[in-house]
């Protein structure tokens, strides 16, 4: 949680998008960094940063508005390094 914000869901959705993702051969399956997503997708739209009207980053300050971002890669980062992330 960042502030007042539960971003559980949001995390989660980045999740499902990318095994989504992985199952339709968008992104490989041996993916380990978030960072290496932008290789084959813009991986910011993973949980809905970038959809119109977005309700996690809307009325927030450019500065916490990353801040939000970067929690949530961090999350999802560390998710792809753990072992057998891809059945988590």
């Amino acid at each position: 949680m960042i502030g007042s914000l539960n971003l559980e869901k949001t995390i989660m959705r980045m999740k499902s998008e990318i095994l989504h993702d992985i199952s339709d051969g968008t992104i490989p399956a041996d993916i380990m960094y978030f960072k290496d997503l932008h290789n084959y997708v813009d991986a910011n739209e993973y949980g809905g940063f970038t959809d119109k009207g977005d309700r996690v980053l809307n009325g927030l300050p450019i500065d916490q508005k990353i801040d939000v971002m970067n929690y949530c890669t961090q999350v999802v980062d560390h998710w792809l390094k753990s072992p057998n992330w891809f059945i988590k």
